[in-house]
């Protein structure tokens, strides 16, 4: 009987049996001769058998497992070093393979598009039961897939050690995804890079200038542009810089009132009263308190139950600048703001009175 897991290797014999949504498939090798692993030589004495235990494709959501029966033989070639041999199942099976050569094909499909913890969690809902770990190593024993030369690149800073250590990053703007990550972020590194690939067309990069430079001196021919996110960027800092030039709004008089005539019953000396100081917020209050207690002599821990705060700010209070001072903030518009003018002239003319009962409280016009 021929399988189609094994087509290139006859059996002799299959036993298939189902136990809770898993397939045992048991297989006798019928081969009657084998060549030599060692030197090649094809060899048809018969030694003994042995046995393995091989996972494949699951079938729907079964897993199916393959316990191969398959001889060993003598090698007849009195120079080979290995007189002993087991029949090779290439390429069904490698060499001391435990999964065929097409269940791990798959993994390793999986494993290029996505992380190894999805790949392992996915193949555990098709019946097949592997670690992320196991992932990693088939990833890295498969070659490098090959690409198309990048055209569009986008060159970034990468953290290798945040505030400490950086590189390069280069992204392929087209596939969207990581080309290399170069080991410093220098002009000359980039540059070297941009030469090892002249079929780059555009470079998105920042406002870096040694980035700059690297595009000209490595990519003459490519055209520099910014991605959307500097763009962005650049746009909030200028919007920012706008914003902190413009002086706060100044006060405006009341419509109808006369801001330059001073009230009548104010005597001259106080017809422009100097301004108020502000009064102090509460963290220039506690910065107060913690520098005053402090010069008392009193400890850190000390200061911190005194004060009910944390030991952690009363330090940040001591080594650091006193706290900025900000402008008390003017009275917000009012909806009577307009008419207040046209009111105040009804009540002097004694053509409104207050209005004052278990519902409702306000004015209303006489007459």
């Amino acid at each position: 009987m021929s399988l189609s897991i094994l087509p290139a290797v006859p059996t002799q014999d299959l036993t298939i049996t189902d136990d809770d949504h898993q397939f045992f498939l048991t297989l006798w090798i019928a081969a009657s001769s084998a060549p030599c692993p060692h030197c090649g030589q094809i060899s048809s004495r018969f030694h003994s058998t042995y046995t393995r235990q091989v996972r494949d494709l699951p079938w729907s959501d079964a897993a199916v497992s393959v316990e191969l029966v398959v001889s060993k033989l003598w090698c007849d070639n009195p120079d080979c070093p290995q007189s002993i041999f087991c029949m090779r199942l290439t390429p069904w099976v490698p060499a001391y393979g435990r999964r065929s050569t097409r269940l791990t094909e798959w993994i390793a499909d999986w494993a290029w598009t996505t992380s190894a913890e999805e790949v392992a969690a996915t193949a555990a809902r098709h019946g097949v039961t592997l670690s992320a770990s196991t992932v990693l190593r088939i990833l890295r024993a498969q070659p490098d897939p090959t690409f198309p030369p990048p055209r569009i690149v986008g060159i970034d800073d990468w953290a290798l050690a945040k505030g400490h250590r950086y590189a390069t990053v280069v992204v392929d703007l087209e596939r969207h995804c990581v080309i290399d990550i170069l080991p410093d972020r220098t002009a000359e590194t980039v540059a070297v890079w941009l030469r090892e690939h002249p079929s780059i067309e555009t470079v998105s990069r920042d406002r870096a200038v040694g980035y700059a430079n690297a595009a000209h001196e490595g990519a003459p021919q490519a055209e520099q542009v910014a991605d959307r996110w500097h763009l962005l960027k650049n746009l909030e800092e200028s919007i920012e810089r706008l914003f902190r030039r413009v002086s706060p709004f100044a006060k405006e008089p009341s419509p109808g009132g006369d801001a330059e005539s001073p009230p009548p019953d104010l005597p001259p000396e106080e017809e422009q009263p100097a301004l108020d100081t502000p009064p102090l917020t509460p963290r220039q209050t506690r910065y107060a308190a913690v520098h005053q207690l402090a010069d008392a002599g009193l400890k850190v821990s000390q200061i911190a139950r005194e004060l009910g705060c944390d030991r952690k700010t009363v330090r940040q209070d001591l080594i650091g600048p006193p706290p900025e001072a900000h402008p008390p903030r003017g009275p917000h518009p009012r909806l009577l703001d307009p008419f207040e003018p046209l009111l105040q002239r009804l009540w002097e003319n004694g053509l409104l009175r207050p209005l004052i009962n278990n519902d409702t409280r306000g004015l209303i016009l006489i007459g």
